[in-house]
């Protein structure tokens, strides 16, 4: 059932659960009074608990593989063993299972948004996660299962480079066979302890490196775009720009927000958030496209009317 819903599903499923995109923004249901330890709150608790979540991202890092990196830091040595235990209890049947980090809808904007977080345009297609290794590159859907197998010009994904080793976190259109990447959990080391604001970075180093990713050919099967990202600071000039994609293919499903200290973590995140285009203007104040307008659902209510302060 599971394969027949995924199969079905237009959507890049961004945030956590299946129907999130389906619905009208939390803000929008019946009012209910404020909560003492609301979505602010919550994310400045997760914040300062990000070191305590090392040892899961190790288990996420044992599910993609062994990884041939030399790593001197007895810390991360230390972590690994505590780890050790846990990680073996992996089976390799849907191994990859809820391995992408979802986001959860923007409801309260945090303090320093402009400057502290970075913003996503992100095309419709289906989530994919994207392991090159072994000089080969798989590709499963966000719940773990198989979507297909070619070769790629990514580290580990052809027999030039079978000892590298390549984990990425995309979204698929398959109208023109491109992967749009968002994130990356491994590209050479394992990144998952790292900062957004970090991974971002070696990502735009790695695609300047390997130009040929952009490209369709024998040895690079299918495209991979590193989709654009910036300070919030900028968005008002991105909301202003339609279509976002040549030709508005892929058309643009929603814009998702990372903070730039975020590690990369299994399942829902608190420092990764998510809006549709329309909501921009109610959420963040930003004026948007009228093209963006222009999708607004007939049952949209302006945030004055009604708000929801609380996504638990």
């Amino acid at each position: 059932m599971d394969e027949i819903l995924e199969s079905l599903s237009s959507s890049a499923r961004i945030t956590l659960d299946d129907d999130d995109l389906s619905l009208i923004h939390p803000r929008y249901a019946d009012y209910k009074p404020k909560k003492p330890y609301g979505q602010a709150e919550r994310r400045r608790k997760w914040v300062t608990e990000q070191k305590e979540k090392r040892c899961d991202n190790l288990i996420l890092n044992r599910k993609i593989g062994d990884l041939e990196c030399e790593d001197d830091s007895d810390e991360e040595d230390e972590a690994m063993a505590v780890c050790e235990k846990s990680a073996k209890k992996i089976t390799s049947r849907n191994q990859f299972k809820n391995c992408l980090m979802m986001s959860c809808w923007l409801v309260d904007v945090p303090e320093e948004f402009a400057t502290d977080w970075y913003y996503l345009i992100c095309p419709r297609g289906q989530r994919a996660f994207v392991v090159a290794s072994h000089g080969k590159t798989t590709v499963y859907s966000r719940r773990g299962h198989f979507m297909m197998k070619f070769n790629s010009a990514l580290p580990g994904g052809n027999y030039d480079s079978p000892r590298a080793h390549t984990a990425i976190d995309c979204i698929y259109s398959a109208s023109n066979r491109t992967f749009y990447v968002i994130d990356v959990l491994v590209w050479g080391i394992p990144l998952t302890n790292c900062s957004a604001e970090l991974r971002f970075f070696w990502l735009m180093n790695k695609f300047a490196e390997n130009p040929e990713l952009s490209n369709e050919s024998r040895k690079n099967q299918h495209k991979f775009v590193l989709l654009n990202r910036a300070l919030v600071q900028s968005l008002p000039q991105a909301m202003d720009v339609h279509p976002v994609f040549e030709n508005n293919e892929p058309q643009v499903d929603g814009i998702i927000f990372f903070h730039r200290e975020g590690l990369y973590v299994e399942g829902k995140s608190l420092l990764v958030t998510w809006l549709l285009p329309f909501m921009v203007q109610d959420i963040l104040h930003i004026p948007v496209h009228e093209a963006y307008k222009a999708e607004i659902p007939i049952n949209y209510e302006s945030k004055t009317a009604k708000m929801d302060t609380d996504t638990s």
